[in-house]
């Protein structure tokens, strides 16, 4: 009797225990700085000052939204000061803490950058929760006027922390006040104007004009949220009409809402009601015939395409993922907008834009990962007779105002049986939590010899895992690699063709590249950093697709390319990757325009082999259009340089110092790549279009993709040579057709 007695008191003690851990009971008050001084919170720096403020400091205006007299407010000492207040450590004992934020318009996004104001939660010294985003909405992206925000701690219940309000930024400031622990979910502050909607139509078109407000925009199915933006509506002067493709959702019942601005017009109900399917794209003429349009990169109808994501080959389909903004805009540092957009091609030069792969949601924007096909259907997501494709996206909470509780990045999955025409999001996500800091851009593979996956995941600064996977969902860390920065490639080539001889591949963002072995486990360089392209910031974040046919590598990387007033963004042309010994020695990468670029010639011109071009009599050769496949084979003869001068620029080939060199007017960049002939012959291959050069010497070895500002009224395509002549051995110049004729 008295062990049962005995137990019984354990237990209804241990009851005790975990209702405390799971939240249940009153309100705890954490600090509400009414003191005189900041009692057992820490300071550094200069920001905060010696107490709580009452209000705004001296020359800072009007501070609102705070409760009682009191509040944190780092503008003590001006916009120029920084520092941190930090709390001490205490155990999270309820499900939410809450309390009220403001200030600067560069709210905390990434823990690398430097300069950033923020409201954090740090747990065991990494911080797990992040704020302001919310604030953010403002249309300059400041305001003093303190919101209430909240981070949702139920999954750190018992666990200690602290707060730490930081201000790092020298041109900026953050208030923050109340801070408390509650079990009572905050009700949102933001009000909504709600239709429900019936998307029997293939269109929804969107009204933007970058300069109006933006507001919160959902859309939600079967009470799922399925959509999420921040989007600046007008009514009254679109600078365009956005088309959203609904055909994932056709045939659903929708609610569609609609963030509350008040006094702000067009009111949210006039929104509302203009935003219903359609057959059409209200400016679906205009699209693809826009003057500066590239002719063969792709593009997206609108919106911009950035890094490279989910590269993947499968049933005869080449699958382009890339970042995109589907409406060309974005809050001020919010970087919530972010998705995947998804286009796919039969032979890699004309491509049919599909659905976004998904939309912005609960688990934040979607940031870069890759694609697998899973054949053996290691995860068994399959359903049908075809393999089910999987994505792995960075899920990325810490910037997104519609997420519950601004949590860090995280790795999240998501399969289609379709071809990648649907898409589900898996229901055990995140596969990876967050493992430090960004913890992003995961790069996905299969590894035959030991037949697992394999993931390469960039975590911070220059620091990469490996991990490895039997079923896709369960990873575990096998090693690190550092050097570069985000979004990672690693794959594997033959030295020249020679299958038995074969090197692994290691890529950064910034498309720079190692060297090494690779056993399933670890990667291990054998070179030094080496230089993919030479180039001025037109070239970021690449990938190459997976599972292609042969071993063969195919590479497209994000083009950084100029606005110019059309609301896109573009990818470079699609190259083969070849790894070469150079004159018998050091492993380089060869790269190379896919050879189907040749469904593209129409109209070629072939300059008679052995032509001499001499100084002063420049050679014109009369050609059409504004894009053009040009391959070249020069034998100096005398000439110190060599230039092509096309539409108003100058692409110069330096043969006294073995240079090619191209000036960016727009910022002002000198672009210089080395040269070298090739027996005896200079190589030239140039891909021109309407806002982007390509240029390719020594068979690929070197490699300059240039954005430019081609003047649209000039019209000059010529070559000349200076101080001495060059033999033309060979020139082929083809015009190229537009990949948006049909």
């Amino acid at each position: 009797m008295k062990c049962t007695t005995f137990l019984f008191a354990v237990l209804f003690c241990l009851a005790l225990v975990s209702r405390a851990f799971a939240g249940e009971g009153g309100d705890i008050l954490i600090n509400d700085f009414e003191g005189p001084d900041w009692g057992n919170w820490k300071t550094e720096g200069e920001a905060f000052g010696p107490r709580p403020a009452r209000g705004a400091w001296e020359k800072q205006g009007v501070v609102s939204g705070f409760d009682g007299k009191g509040l944190a407010n780092s503008f003590y000492r001006g916009d120029g000061a920084t520092g941190k207040l930090i709390s001490p450590e205490f155990t999270v004992a309820r499900k939410y803490i809450v309390f009220r934020v403001g200030g600067s318009d560069r709210p905390f996004n990434f823990t690398s950058d430097p300069d950033y104001v923020a409201v954090q939660l740090v747990h065991k010294g990494s911080p797990i929760r992040n704020s302001p985003t919310r604030m953010m909405k403002v249309k300059e992206g400041v305001s003093d006027a303190l919101r209430k925000d909240y981070f949702d701690v139920s999954d750190y219940l018992g666990e200690k922390v602290h707060l730490a309000i930081v201000d790092n930024s020298q041109g900026g400031h953050i208030l923050a006040d109340s801070f408390y622990q509650t079990d009572k979910k905050p009700a949102p502050e933001t009000e909504y104007v709600e239709r429900k909607l019936v998307l029997d139509k293939r269109w929804l078109n969107f009204p933007i004009n970058k300069n109006a407000p933006f507001r919160e925009m959902k859309v939600f199915v079967g009470g799922k949220m399925v959509m999420a933006h921040m989007v600046p509506f007008d009514l009254k002067n679109p600078q365009m009409w956005v088309p959203v493709d609904l055909t994932p959702h056709l045939g659903q019942k929708a609610v569609l809402q609609i963030e509350k601005l008040d006094g702000v017009e067009p009111t949210s109900e006039a929104v509302a009601n203009v935003l219903v399917p359609s057959d059409q794209m209200t400016d679906g003429g205009k699209i693809y015939n826009e003057p500066i349009r590239p002719r063969f990169h792709y593009t997206p109808r609108y919106g911009q395409a950035t890094d490279s994501n989910g590269l993947l080959y499968y049933d005869g389909e080449y699958h382009l993922g890339y970042q995109t903004l589907p409406f060309d805009c974005m809050p001020h540092e919010l970087h919530g907008n972010w998705t995947w957009g998804h286009a796919v091609s039969r032979d890699l030069v004309h491509w049919e834009e599909l659905p976004l792969y998904f939309w912005p949601d609960r688990d934040g924007a979607q940031w870069s990962g890759s694609a697998v096909a899973d054949t053996n259907n290691t995860a068994g997501f399959k359903t049908g007779r075809k393999s089910p494709l999987v994505v792995f996206y960075t899920a990325s909470a810490a910037c997104a105002p519609w997420t519950p509780a601004g949590k860090t990045a995280m790795i999240n999955m998501a399969y289609s049986n379709d071809r990648g025409r649907t898409w589900t999001k898996y229901t055990g996500n995140p596969i990876i939590p967050n493992i430090d800091r960004d913890n992003r851009d995961p790069k996905v593979f299969w590894y035959e010899p030991g037949q697992h996956w394999v993931m390469v995941l960039y975590i911070h600064s220059n620091a990469y895992h490996v991990l490895t996977s039997k079923d896709l969902k369960h990873w575990e860390k096998r090693s690190e690699i550092h050097g570069f920065h985000e979004c990672p490639e690693l794959f594997e080539l033959p030295v020249n063709g020679d299958e038995k001889n074969r090197k692994w591949v290691f890529f950064g963002a910034d498309c720079n590249y190692v060297i090494g072995s690779f056993d399933g486990d670890k990667f291990t360089p054998q070179t030094g950093a080496m230089s993919f392209a030479h180039t001025d910031g037109s070239l970021y974040a690449s990938q190459a697709f997976n599972d292609v046919p042969n071993g063969r590598k195919v590479w497209i990387g994000k083009a950084g390319v100029y606005n110019f007033g059309l609301p896109i963004g573009m990818q470079t042309f699609p190259l083969d990757l070849t790894l070469r010994t150079v004159n018998g020695g050091n492993i380089e990468m060869y790269k190379y325009p896919v050879p189907e670029i040749k469904k593209l010639y129409q109209q070629s011109h072939r300059i008679p082999k052995g032509q001499k071009l001499v100084a002063g009599q420049p050679l014109r050769p009369k050609v059409n259009g504004r894009a053009f496949d040009i391959d070249a084979e020069v034998i100096p003869a005398g000439a110190k340089v060599f230039t092509f001068h096309v539409f108003g620029r100058d692409i110069v080939f330096d043969l006294q110092n073995m240079q090619m060199r191209f000036f960016e007017a727009q910022e002002g960049h000198s672009i210089t790549a080395p040269l070298a002939l090739v027996n005896g012959k200079l190589q030239i291959r140039m891909l021109v279009d309407t806002i982007y050069i390509e240029v390719f010497t020594a068979d690929g070895r070197f490699y300059s993709p240039v954005r430019c500002t081609f003047d649209l009224n000039n019209d000059t395509f010529e070559w000349t040579a200076r101080d001495g002549d060059v033999v033309l051995d060979r020139l082929d110049i083809h015009e190229l057709k537009s990949i948006w004729a049909d």
